[in-house]
């Protein structure tokens, strides 16, 4: 039995397709599955989380997400125990930053006979963002969101890549784009705007060796662990889902004008080449920030905070593609 967990409604209706794609599929091959229906933000967590429960280490659960980098944030985080797992998510995203990383193509046919075979491919690590302390101003958490840590399987950030995700998520544009098949394009679009209305603070960062970094005029910092975010920005091009460590990327002390330039820059791989970009590979950093600012986990943003710790766990995740 395979459990396929689909938003009907996502990227403008085309996930309804996309499961008619996935059930034929299935159904061709005489491979039995249960279809399990998101019908809300935050839906995927509680879901992913009940039919986690129904694996174990000796007999793990097959479960398949159709959905984007979104979908497979709000999975990780209901997952119970990850040994009792075999997971895959399929591109029904605007982003899929997540398919990037793994050097594989968001394409829902080439991947079905990955998931139809149903034997794990390879294993990559997750990251975890522990809050120290954290504010809720938009007075929303989904359904099983708990603050106390969460998971990732992209990229985090606080500051200004935080700023761009709520911008992409509230102000209607993403939706827009999603409608025209430029769901990509919501990340820039916002990000050209956040860039002159953000206002920069100081920051502290402390890796697990001991590096640290101190910016008095601070623009945000990411932890990697795909190579990639925001719909193809190739911000850590040097990024291995499964070497056991994030890609630190911060940006700070730098002009506005010249911030703007590692956009197109991180677009083609070359961000690192900006003057005032630092970056290094730690298995865990502490950051904090002079005021609370936004924290994302995979794009999706609900909490301010000053004072995070991002840790990798290693290994955690195993893939059916």
């Amino acid at each position: 039995m395979v459990h396929v967990i689909a938003n009907p409604n996502a990227q403008s209706g085309r996930g309804a397709a996309a499961l008619s794609v996935v059930e034929r599929a299935f159904s061709a091959k005489g491979i039995p599955c249960e279809v399990h229906l998101s019908e809300h933000a935050g839906h995927i967590t509680h879901l992913a989380h009940e039919i986690s429960l129904m694996g174990t280490k000796a007999d793990p659960v097959k479960m398949v997400v159709l959905g984007g980098d979104g979908s497979l944030n709000e999975a990780v985080n209901g997952i119970a125990d990850f040994e009792a797992v075999h997971f895959a998510i399929l591109p029904v995203g605007s982003g899929n930053d997540f398919f990037r990383g793994l050097r594989l193509k968001p394409d829902l046919e080439a991947l079905l006979p990955s998931v139809l075979d149903g034997t794990v491919k390879r294993t990559v690590d997750l990251g975890k963002v522990a809050y120290a302390s954290f504010e809720n101003p938009m007075g929303f958490l989904p359904e099983g969101t708990e603050c106390a840590d969460r998971l990732f399987g992209v990229s985090c950030g606080i500051g200004f890549d935080a700023g761009v995700c709520v911008g992409v998520n509230t102000t209607g544009t993403k939706g827009v784009l999603n409608a025209l098949h430029l769901g990509s394009l919501s990340y820039g679009v916002i990000a050209l705007k956040q860039i002159l209305r953000t206002k920069k603070v100081a920051c502290d960062i402390e890796s697990a060796d001991g590096t640290k970094i101190h910016l008095d005029r601070f623009l945000f910092t990411a932890l990697h662990n795909s190579s990639y975010e925001g719909g193809g920005y190739e911000f850590a091009p040097d990024g291995d889902m499964a070497d056991g460590l994030l890609n630190l990327i911060t940006v700070g002390n730098i002009p506005t004008l010249q911030a703007m330039l590692s956009f197109p820059a991180a677009h083609s791989g070359k961000a690192y080449d900006i003057r005032g970009v630092q970056h290094f590979l730690t298995p865990s950093v502490r950051i904090r920030t002079e005021v609370p600012l936004w924290v994302h986990t995979d794009g999706e943003v609900f909490v301010q905070s000053d004072d995070i710790t991002v840790s990798i766990v290693p290994k955690a995740l195993q893939l059916m593609i």
